[in-house]
């Protein structure tokens, strides 16, 4: 078994997650959790009463972008308080009926405890393995340096357009005229939010963003990669979507990316990296202190099938 299959997070399964969402369930009838700061309840009252610290916690296993989502969504938030209120009062029930005390029922709140621990143990070594400022910045540019061929790009341009459908009344005319009005001064980009039946660059104000050759009808990128000077105008150009009028805004030549426009990537790939290497050697001496015994385990598989 490898370090690195050993190490993704004890999270990452339904099991898991239930396995969490139980052993939060456990902690709520402790006395810990009794002496948590106190902050304000959302759901219930008293002793049951589900809190800001409920609903933080019970979003640990979530990563950030997901996490900040629910938590900024009143109906999302009530969701959650109200099915750990439920769960708190139907734990409560089964430990006044001593089901805690069964067997199978402690071995399951001891391995959902250990992975629990073991989990928030690997965070916390990730965090603070994880290389800030220069150095993660000096980590990023050395990744760039060896990946060249990575970021390596066509030449591509970045333009806008006002489109308007072949079925318009006078369609060509009506292309033609805001073509002039642009060439005489008036602003591109409030012509294309006004007139352009583009849906996903109108409001845009008509800017299509970077593309390269094929991504484009062949009539409309042949009039935008002829374009040679930002704010270049083409002739009217038709194509089987209608009659566009097309600004350049940026042309670039085939080349390396330059490293600032990859920048957030790679430093977020380099401390990701660095984070993964910090969890594998604090379970790879684990792995090698681990003991398997081949007979008991063949036994125990073969027992299976009988």
């Amino acid at each position: 078994m490898s370090a690195t299959a050993f190490c993704l997070s004890p999270f990452s399964s339904a099991f898991a997650r239930a396995a969490f969402v139980a052993v939060l369930s456990q902690v709520a009838l402790t006395a810990a959790h009794a002496q948590l700061p106190a902050s304000p309840a959302l759901v219930g009252e008293g002793a049951h009463a589900v809190t800001e610290a409920d609903v933080r916690a019970e979003l640990t296993p979530v990563d950030s972008a997901s996490r900040q989502r629910m938590l900024s969504s009143p109906e999302s938030v009530q969701r959650i308080a109200t099915d750990i209120y439920v769960r708190r009062r139907l734990a409560q029930q089964a430990v006044a009926q001593h089901i805690d005390q069964e067997p199978q029922v402690q071995r399951l709140l001891q391995i959902v405890r250990e992975r629990v621990l073991a989990d928030m143990l690997g965070k916390r070594t990730e965090s603070q393995s994880r290389p800030t400022g220069p150095v993660l910045e000096s980590l990023a540019r050395q990744n760039y340096q060896a990946q060249q061929k990575r970021f390596q790009q066509p030449e591509r341009v970045r333009a806008r357009h006002i489109l308007i459908p072949l079925n318009a009344p006078d369609a060509r005319a009506h292309a033609e005229d805001l073509r002039r009005q642009v060439l005489a001064g008036a602003s591109f980009e409030e012509l294309a939010k006004e007139f352009s039946k583009d849906p996903g660059s109108a409001a845009k104000g008509g800017d299509l963003g970077f593309f390269t050759r094929g991504k484009m009808v062949a009539p409309f990128e042949e009039a935008a990669f002829a374009l040679d000077k930002p704010g270049a105008v083409a002739d009217v150009v038709e194509s089987k979507f209608g009659f566009h009028v097309i600004q350049l805004v940026d042309k670039r030549a085939a080349g390396i990316q330059p490293f600032d426009e990859v920048k957030e990537q790679l430093m977020e790939e380099a401390a990701g990296g660095v984070a993964t290497t910090a969890r594998q050697e604090l379970v790879r001496p684990l792995l090698d202190a681990a003991q398997p015994h081949p007979q008991a385990i063949e036994a125990f598989a073969r027992a299976q099938h009988e």
